[in-house]
């Protein structure tokens, strides 16, 4: 028997419509027929060719639909009740398995815990009919099983972490941030690739999110697709097109505190005050594939620039460069301690390669007031403040990235890093760095390596300037003391 369409499980009080009876769906539901090839109104065109630039309603099903939308648009709540009606609703996929054989329905997001609104969303949408709610046969925290075969569940954004299962199909959320866990770097296609071969005949991959810059799979498909008829789906339409519910004040007030940011978060305009910092090109180019770290030269000068952490959240890292005569600048070794970690252990052992390499001063940011400067002055290693901040070390590397003066070891996720650096000039003409896309985005290794690079080219030892801190309970603002205590709670004295 053919399975119902979406659009009538949407108006069925079985299934769907019980969950949806609040929300605002007119918009929605042109989508979900634009996916699905169904029949559109004519009276809706307009809304279909605004958002799709196409001048013709589709005649065959997606199998990739991207929809670009501004937040709180509806995405995660539209995507979830494709997933309950994929996996519970719809048929057909099940003719492609073999018996005892179960397949995937993913929800994949910039981290695990993002994922979970999506899947929390369809975990209420299955309990919310008594027909839905029987299909149920286990739930867990990232996964739940239906007793058809398929499965809804959390995967990692990482290619490594999609392969090998069947799909019946998935939802990539907040695909223009993605980032990976070890590298940094936005593994989008890779994801893309590696599910679309395992997907089953008739299963669609979802990507949705808000727009960001103009690089990326989601900005490459949008210029790849955006008004071509076909089999992928551009949808493109700001936070009020799809759900007109939404506060037009808080979009204003959100307009007035940064235009640039609001314009993209709710109008869906792809953002030209950001761009890539350092190019994949000079970055691979800086790059000697299968070099660690290289031994101490009595001859040499170096100089060493540590990302210090309180050891829960991030990592904390260290790098040593020096100067050639040449005017090469050669990243001799650097190191990273992944969260979680002891801080004082982590100190020691970077002092122990700090005196590897016959340093006794390491430069650093104002990360915790003073703690850094005491930890590692019980190391017998001298803590200077850096000169510059993050932002402006990157700034500083960039000349250098573009001279070709620079050499790094192959490191994936030094790559991923910087890679993932984006460049942003303000109204007033002012650029500063950007680490990634996300919240979940960290560039500590990068931050140490371009310090440590910045500072062997300036041909100087870094030195703090202000007076003397060797005798005083604190330095910094009031802001550094507070972080200062809180710090030394979290991981007492060493």
């Amino acid at each position: 028997m053919k399975t119902i369409s979406f659009l009538e499980a949407l108006d069925d009080p079985r299934l769907l419509k019980p969950w949806t009876r609040k929300l605002d769906l007119s918009a929605w539901r042109v989508f979900h027929a634009a996916v699905d090839a169904l029949p559109i109104d004519p009276a809706n065109k307009g809304l279909f060719l605004k958002c799709t630039g196409r001048l013709e309603f589709p005649k065959v099903r997606a199998v990739e639909a991207y929809a670009e939308i501004g937040r709180r648009g509806g995405k995660s709540a539209n995507i979830a009740l494709r997933a309950v009606y994929e996996t519970a609703i719809k048929t057909e996929w099940r003719e492609y398995l073999a018996p005892g054989q179960q397949a995937i329905y993913a929800i994949i997001s910039v981290d695990r815990q993002a994922a979970r609104e999506v899947f929390n969303y369809s975990s209420g949408i299955l309990h919310s009919t008594p027909l839905l709610k029987s299909m149920i046969d286990q739930e867990a925290k990232e996964e739940i099983i239906l007793k058809n075969g398929a499965i809804i569940q959390i995967r990692a954004a990482s290619f490594r972490s999609v392969r090998g299962p069947a799909y019946i199909g998935a939802c990539l959320d907040e695909l223009a941030f993605f980032r990976d866990l070890d590298t940094s770097a936005n593994p989008a296609n890779e994801i893309i690739s590696a599910i679309s071969p395992a997907i089953l005949p008739g299963g669609i991959i979802f990507g949705i999110s808000s727009v960001f810059n103009r690089a990326g799979i989601l900005w490459e498909n949008h210029q790849r697709y955006y008004g071509k008829d076909g089999d992928v789906l551009i949808w493109h339409a700001p936070t009020l097109t799809m759900n007109p519910t939404f506060s037009k004040e808080k979009i204003a007030r959100e307009r007035a505190k940064d235009p640039a940011v609001a314009a993209a978060e709710y109008d869906s305009a792809w953002r030209d005050d950001i761009q890539t910092l350092y190019s994949p090109e000079a970055i691979d180019a800086a790059m000697i594939p299968g070099r660690g770290d290289l031994p101490y030269i009595s001859t040499n000068s170096y100089f060493a620039f540590v990302d210090p952490s309180g050891g829960r959240r991030d990592s904390a890292a260290l790098a040593i460069a020096h100067l050639e005569k040449s005017g090469r600048i050669i990243l001799d070794m650097m190191i990273e301690r992944k969260s979680p970690h002891q801080p004082g252990e982590v100190v020691k052992e970077f002092a122990a390669l700090l005196k590897a390499y016959h340093l006794t001063k390491v430069a650093g940011d104002r990360y915790g007031g003073e703690w850094p400067v005491e930890a590692y002055k019980k190391q017998g290693i001298t803590y200077n403040l850096a000169e510059k901040t993050a932002s402006e070390l990157y700034l500083a590397a960039l000349p250098l990235f573009s001279g070709g003066v620079i050499e790094l070891p192959g490191s994936d996720r030094l790559r991923g890093q910087l890679c993932s650096l984006m460049r942003r000039t303000s109204s007033g003409g002012k650029d500063s760095v950007i680490a990634g896309q996300s919240d979940s985005s960290h560039s500590d290794l990068a931050n140490a390596c371009m310090g440590a690079v910045v500072l062997a080219s300036s041909k100087k030892r870094h030195t703090y300037t202000g007076p003397d801190l060797s005798n005083q309970d604190f330095y910094g603002s009031d802001n550094d003391n507070g972080n200062y205590e809180r710090l030394r709670r979290e991981i007492g004295d060493f």
